[in-house]
């Protein structure tokens, strides 16, 4: 299936900001399954976009907005193709098999114990959770790991309701089995902690659906989220806990990661809010066209991760609370920013400052790269 991709993510401040390190993935994975035929990212206002590939693979635009500005508006076209029709074309590994498939792959790459041992909040170690109540599933050694893995959807849709919408922050996954309900992100947490109680790695993706496939209104296009779970014989296949299926060619991956806490997260529409800014509804669903040749125009919604005032390299990913300025105290010994602009401040490129907030190694005015 080929997809034309059209994505905006508009930002507006309330006050002009400035000094503003930006860093977003809104570009769709390239991999076996998937091929990206051509992507172009702009940010209004222009800056120099530079990029990298982050520890998960993920492809990361980031920009530096020296001068004051009080929006920011960022677009990705992209041509997508996907390739994965049959999910279960691959050699079964027998059950008995399975554990040792995987301890070999383990050895091969010792990065996937990071999707084996990781927790959080979202994603704790479920032998520590106690939940009034629920039992959470075994794996049957006796049957392929992808019979356990459906049947554990099974029991999330006995034991925990569907909650449709996308949130910036997922909740902690104490809190979703407390009320038995969560969204798309939460299901996603809870399978990949029950894979994980396994000893089998799984890891959390953020992307799409074709919406024509979807099982809610094919007009609407929202984030969505799902999990892969690394399956003997196949390799990365995607499980999908809303819909209780497994991925094929309708799912569009856009970043993965441990956890929504990677930075793989996003936001629908609506006003979204990090600090002192007001993000616009960019990207907000419109129909969906259906194109000769099986293509499709998908209005995806805005995901990635913002980086908004700090010095760091692009491996860190800060949330500041809002709208900062450098500074420089005659008495410091090191250039420091702040976040709560209160009293005047002798800095050429400062409008306001306390001084002493916090420290950055960086030179004031300097462009992060």
């Amino acid at each position: 299936m080929r997809y034309d991709i059209a994505h905006e993510l508009r930002l507006t401040y309330p006050v002009p900001v400035w000094e503003h390190h930006v860093e977003v993935r809104m570009t769709p994975q390239d991999n076996a399954h998937q091929h990206v035929h051509a992507a172009a990212l702009d940010f209004d206002p222009a800056g120099e976009a530079r990029s990298y590939r982050d520890c998960f693979g993920n492809r990361v635009h980031y920009c530096s907005l020296i001068a004051p500005h009080d929006h920011l508006t960022v677009r990705v076209h992209a041509q997508v193709e996907t390739s994965l029709d049959n999910p279960f074309d691959y050699a079964v590994v027998a059950p008995a098999r399975e554990p040792d498939w995987v301890a070999e792959s383990l050895r091969a790459q010792p990065r996937l114990w990071d999707y084996v041992l990781h927790h959080s909040s979202t994603t704790p170690d479920l032998a520590k959770l106690a939940v009034p109540g629920l039992a959470f599933p075994t794996r049957d050694p006796a049957a392929p790991l992808l019979d356990s893995v459906m049947a554990a959807l099974e029991w999330m849709g006995e034991a925990i309701e569907h909650a449709p919408g996308f949130t910036h922050a997922p909740a902690k996954l104490e809190e979703v089995l407390t009320r038995r309900a969560g969204g798309c992100q939460d299901l996603a947490h809870l399978l990949i902690g029950i894979v994980r109680s396994w000893g089998f790695p799984a890891r959390y993706v953020m992307g799409y659906q074709d919406p024509g496939y979807a099982e809610e209104d094919e007009d609407e296009q929202r984030p969505h989220a799902w999990a892969e779970i690394l399956l003997p014989g196949a390799g990365w296949r995607g499980v999908d806990p809303t819909t209780r299926l497994v991925a094929n060619h309708t799912y569009v991956a856009v970043a993965i990661g441990r956890d929504a806490s990677d930075g793989v997260q996003g936001r629908r529409g609506g006003a979204s809010r990090a600090g002192g800014h007001r993000g616009g509804a960019g990207g907000d669903a419109g129909p969906v066209r259906r194109r000769p040749a099986g293509r499709r125009r998908v209005w995806p919604i805005a995901y990635g991760i913002w980086l908004e005032g700090d010095h760091t390299p692009p491996m860190s990913r800060v949330a500041v609370s809002r709208p900062y300025a450098i500074c420089h105290k005659p008495s410091a010994s090191a250039w420091t920013f702040n976040t709560t602009p209160s009293s005047p401040c002798s800095s050429p490129i400062a409008r306001s400052c306390t001084c002493g907030a916090r420290r950055s190694a960086a030179a004031p005015g300097r462009a992060w790269r």
